[in-house]
């Protein structure tokens, strides 16, 4: 009779494991009388500085998100329209719009089902200002 199957066919192989590397960094030891800190004096020039824009940064990301947001609710308010709340969100549609930087307004509106208005002129500049604020963001953190 042939063996049909290979010895140890139900065992799953494991490769071996790669050894991790760790680098050692050699310590030298410095008197006081060598005034050497690496980070000192920069810290003093440079911290003012960073901090600043650190903080004009998140000032920036933080409106950047907020009138995206806003942005956002009205759109999806002009999607889906309450009827008690429809004067005032025309208001606002119509503030909001006269701020924006382009000429051609609700160019781009498309009809919803259910009754409402999908402006994509709103939708854009609210993405717009996510992505003002997300690169808000990553440039405040690499200010460290």
């Amino acid at each position: 009779m042939a063996k049909h199957f290979r010895e140890g066919a139900g065992t799953t192989a494991v490769a071996p494991r790669r050894q991790a590397t760790v680098r050692r960094a050699a310590y030298v030891e410095r008197g006081y009388q060598d005034d050497y800190y690496p980070y000192g004096a920069e810290s003093e020039v440079r911290g003012g500085i960073c901090a600043l824009g650190r903080g004009l940064f998140l000032l920036v990301a933080w409106v950047a998100r907020v009138a995206a947001l806003a942005l956002f609710v009205i759109v999806m308010l002009n999607s889906m329209p309450v009827p008690s709340i429809r004067y005032y969100v025309s208001a606002a549609t119509e503030v909001v719009t006269s701020h924006l930087p382009w000429c051609e307004f609700g160019t781009l509106s498309v009809d919803t089902p259910f009754g409402g208005v999908f402006r994509c002129d709103l939708c854009l500049m609210s993405l717009f200002l996510f992505v003002v604020d997300w690169a808000a963001c990553r440039i405040r953190a690499a200010l460290v």
